[in-house]
């Protein structure tokens, strides 16, 4: 009788740490940490690549979607700490080899100046959005083919909502407060299932 409550105890332990490292790993994988894009590939610290999905057609559109970076603790349109202003950098670079249409942020410091690193380089000016209406944005980009690759850089309750309205779900819920690197690739096209790639960065 002892040993079989030891053994159960020690099953119950397996499976709770299981349980936490599948919680902490979306789909029970380690999400890996980008170093750059281009037009075919992901590539990502570890030097491994992911091929990104086909363009289809003229109708492909990719969203490049974010969170602001690091940001302060004043007022209520804090700007970024240096945490922030070093990941906006570090995301145009990450971005640098591939074509970027357009760069779109909400009106807020921290969103702007997480945007603006990359419209800078891309010598693009920095689109204004209203995340209240960020559906209606997202449906006429994804039909009009001006829109290629399109980086949206938004907070942690507009970014899981645009992820749920292209991929026609629900499970995407509020990124945590401390949270800031993460990065999706989403991309689709006319009559194809949408993709996603969720990296950090």
């Amino acid at each position: 009788m002892k040993h079989t409550i030891n053994f159960l105890k020690i099953k119950l332990a397996v499976l709770f740490f299981a349980f936490l490292f599948f919680q902490s790993c979306p789909n029970g994988k380690a999400v890996k940490t980008i170093s750059s894009i281009d037009q075919k590939y992901l590539y990502t610290m570890d030097g491994k690549k992911i091929k990104l999905p086909a363009e289809k057609d003229t109708t492909t559109t990719t969203f490049i979607l974010v969170r602001h970076a690091e940001k302060g603790v004043n007022g209520k349109d804090p700007d970024l700490t240096p945490d922030g202003l070093q990941r906006a950098d570090d995301l145009a670079e990450i971005l640098k080899q591939i074509e970027v249409s357009h760069v779109f942020s909400t009106d807020y410091i921290r969103t702007k100046d997480t945007a603006r690193p990359t419209a800078v380089d891309k010598g693009l000016p920095l689109d204004i959005y209203n995340p209240s209406n960020q559906n209606s944005l997202l449906g006429h980009m994804v039909m009009d083919p001006d829109y290629k690759n399109v980086l949206l850089v938004g907070h942690s309750n507009s970014i899981p909502a645009a992820l749920n309205h292209l991929l026609a779900t629900s499970v995407y819920e509020n990124i945590d407060h401390e949270e800031y690197d993460n990065i999706y690739f989403v991309r689709t096209s006319d009559g194809e299932k949408t993709k996603l790639i969720s990296l950090k960065y």
